[in-house]
């Protein structure tokens, strides 16, 4: 499940067919250009969202998989 997660947030950085940040412009090397356009903004704000959604759910696993 775990692997799953970081499978999907790799996807999401650089891998979806043109969906993925990188080619959204939204990577390491985001422009001043980019963050300046909302339209674009939005559309890397969502992914980043949802790369952050990923990494919730592997702490949760964690969490109930281990002894407190």
């Amino acid at each position: 499940e775990i692997k799953e997660q970081y499978r999907r947030t790799n996807q999401i950085c650089s891998g979806d067919n043109g969906n993925d940040l990188e080619a959204l412009g939204g990577g390491f090397n985001v422009t001043l250009e980019v963050l300046q356009d909302k339209e674009k903004r939005e559309i890397i704000a969502a992914r980043i969202r949802e790369c952050a959604d990923c990494i919730d759910k592997v702490v949760e696993i964690i969490e109930s998989n281990t002894s407190k």
